[in-house]
């Protein structure tokens, strides 16, 4: 059950799901700023780029998951971190990034078939939404990487 609360907590207490809620926020009260954003990727033009557009949000899944890799199994004091009590914590925490990642780039690319299909507010908001929760949850796995080898190295992390 505690596991179940965590995992809860760190899937819907988060920074991504703030961010996917400040752009639902916008999409509701902004439509028109909304409107004005998705009709970027209506133009006709873009159809020679529309492959290179739907793949831009793909590179953070490979460094999400790398920086996930470094955190979980580090190259030094892998048994000391393992052996920590609150290690679970930082594997969900760590997981629910990765879960935040590949969300956010399913919402980048169902966000993209709206916006072709003339759903633009809606098509908008997904996209925005999938990837700010994929960048903000890439970010905070770097993050945690850096925090993890310092301790681990002995460093100071910025905890007093």
């Amino acid at each position: 059950m505690k596991k179940v609360l965590e995992w809860a907590r760190a899937l819907i207490i988060s920074p991504e799901s703030v961010a996917v809620g400040c752009v639902a926020l916008v999409s509701y009260y902004r439509p028109d700023l909304t409107q004005r954003v998705g009709a970027i990727g209506q133009f006709d033009k873009l159809d020679g780029w529309v492959l290179a557009l739907a793949a831009a949000p793909l590179p953070l899944v490979g460094l999400t998951y790398s920086a996930a890799m470094k955190v979980l199994r580090p190259e030094i004091g892998r048994a000391d971190l393992i052996s920590w009590p609150d290690y679970w914590r930082l594997r969900i925490q760590v997981l629910s990034a990765l879960t935040w990642v590949c969300v956010g780039v399913l919402a980048w690319l169902g966000g993209g078939l709206l916006i072709k299909q003339g759903a633009v507010v809606v098509g908008t908001a997904i996209a925005v939404s999938g990837i700010a929760a994929a960048a903000i949850a890439t970010v905070t796995t770097s993050l945690a990487r850096l925090d993890v080898q310092d301790a681990l190295e002995g460093a100071p992390t910025g905890d007093t």
